[in-house]
């Protein structure tokens, strides 16, 4: 049987902080798995006709994208090239639907 790691031995007792590149990478896993989640909830949403799930699978969704939301925000502070790389691919995109 898989042996999962407790909260206490995945994330307080790690060895060591995290330096900077590891957060941005950490961040970047973060915003990963919001994406998943929205996924999921997009999926569970379109297979069923029960309204009460639909309704809240909506609500807990809506809150995933505003996580999406705190992250990006939080890895363009952190991350110069991230910053960049957004700021350049808008530009592009916005020339190419001109």
């Amino acid at each position: 049987m898989a042996k999962f790691a407790s909260i206490k031995e995945s994330v307080l007792d790690l060895p060591r902080k995290l330096n900077e590149e590891e957060v941005i990478r950490t961040i970047r896993l973060n915003i990963a798995a919001e994406h998943e989640a929205i996924l999921q909830y997009e999926q569970l949403i379109a297979s069923t006709d029960n309204e009460i799930v639909k309704k809240i699978a909506n609500e807990v969704r809506a809150d995933e994208l505003k996580h999406v939301g705190n992250w990006e925000f939080a890895l363009q502070l952190l991350s110069d090239d991230d910053r960049n790389g957004i700021e350049e691919g808008a530009k592009e995109a916005e020339e190419l639907i001109k």
